[in-house]
């Protein structure tokens, strides 16, 4: 890729004057320097530019809308923002499509009955507004639609995290692993892209063959990054080998191995410590310390199992 960078105002204009034989006046203000000053401003512009185009060409330097033009060689599209799904919890029965507003100000977002629960007074609420900020609130809400006989209405936990729309950096990681692995006939990486466009997902690790030939086994975490709740597994369990046909490869990952879905289980022998410690004293033994925002994390085994 060719260095723009200096090619500027400055650059430009001495690199024209230093054309310019020195038996005339160069200096500034005079008919010389000013008529070549408009010249070198523009440029600057067209270099500008140029450097724009040029980067927007590649993978690795573009960004916006001209990335969301080189994913399609990857075969991808941008992941846009996802409404969380929350639980709602109320003392009288609510209709689908009613609308409860939470209590915000400036920051309140809306909320609509989307189901039912298999218990009585709960129900799932999906965000009106795609993103994050589905996530934040939890308390009292307000009815928009009116409800006989409601007086306490409650929003809870989140069934499916809301995620934002996704960035430059995490598109381009992802077209660049479907460059360089090929996604197909249900091997890992079919499996690890086609989870990760699930709305609500934030990751996913794959086991294969974990229980012998024909087998997979899909750890998801939500789009916040936390173990994924009972209701995003089940979305997930019934987007990637739904039952009652598990295992007959019916659905997009053409797999053929069943497929149980669950959230990742803490590990029993990992502990994470973070404390100061004494100046002079000696290092304990660690297999691993933490470098960076939270430098001085000793990763130490708490149990059986090998050391990380």
């Amino acid at each position: 890729m060719i260095d723009l960078t200096g090619k500027n105002y400055t650059a430009l204009l001495a690199a024209m004057l230093d054309r310019v034989p020195n038996t005339y006046d160069k200096r500034d203000t005079s008919p010389i320097q000013t008529a070549l000053g408009p010249a070198a401003w523009a440029l600057e512009g067209h270099y500008l530019i140029l450097d724009q185009v040029q980067r927007s060409a590649f993978i690795q330097t573009a960004a916006g809308q001209p990335l969301d033009y080189l994913a399609v060689i990857g075969g991808l599209t941008r992941y846009p923002a996802s409404a969380a799904v929350r639980l709602g919890v109320f003392d009288a029965p609510v209709p689908a499509g009613a609308r409860f507003s939470t209590i915000g100000g400036a920051d309140s977002i809306n909320f609509v009955v989307t189901a039912a629960t298999e218990t009585a007074g709960e129900y799932h609420l999906t965000a009106e507004t795609p993103g994050a900020i589905g996530n934040e609130y939890t308390g009292p809400i307000l009815p928009i639609t009116t409800i006989p006989g409601l007086t306490s209405a409650v929003l809870a936990g989140i069934l499916i995290p809301g995620d934002e729309e996704e960035d430059d950096e995490a598109l381009r990681a992802r077209l660049i692993e479907a460059l360089n692995e090929k996604p197909f006939g249900g091997n890992i990486a079919s499996y690890r892209t086609f989870i990760n466009g699930l709305d609500g997902v934030g990751g996913v690790q794959i086991y294969p063959t974990w229980n012998g030939g024909g087998t997979v086994k899909c750890s998801v975490l939500g789009a916040d990054l936390l173990p994924a709740s009972p209701t995003l597994v089940e979305k997930v369990q019934l987007a990637v080998d739904p039952p009652p046909n598990q295992g007959l490869g019916w659905a997009p990952p053409p797999s053929g191995p069943a497929s149980p879905l669950r959230p990742p289980q803490p590990s029993p022998w990992l502990s994470l410590r973070r404390r100061p410690w004494p100046p002079g004293s000696p290092l304990p033994r660690c297999s691993r310390w933490w470098r960076g925002p939270w430098s001085g994390i000793c990763w130490r085994s708490a149990g059986p199992g090998p050391h990380r």
